[in-house]
């Protein structure tokens, strides 16, 4: 990753997607050591890779469910092995399980209410 891309967050985000938010993957992808990624992630995210890779999956869950209004297809696009893993994590992060958050967003717009971890 050039020095000019390392504060472009739509780079990171791209390239969390297509390593599968994977943090040995996202290193790879950038090119950089998994010490280094865990550099850049702590001076830009304030967090660990992947906690922040932790983050960004879940977040990108909510627009997909809007999207795909499938939990079970989200929860295997994203790399979750089993819906009621991606369903019990997702609760956790967003306060409201898929169900919930797809009956929700019939009837209204959805905000993310983060909850720390």
């Amino acid at each position: 990753m050039s020095h000019a891309d390392l504060f472009n967050v739509e780079r990171w985000l791209e390239t969390a997607r297509k390593s599968s938010y994977n943090a040995a993957r996202l290193a790879r992808e950038l090119k950089i050591s998994p010490r280094q990624l865990q550099r850049y992630t702590q001076k830009i995210f304030g967090s660990s890779p992947q906690h922040w890779l932790y983050r960004q999956r879940l977040i990108d869950a909510a627009q997909r469910l809007k999207e795909y209004r499938s939990i079970k297809d989200v929860a295997f696009k994203l790399g979750f092995k089993q819906p009621c893993h991606f369903s019990r994590e997702f609760k956790r992060y967003h306060g409201l399980t898929p169900t919930q958050f797809l009956h929700l967003n019939n009837h209204q717009t959805f905000q993310t209410f983060e909850r720390p971890l």
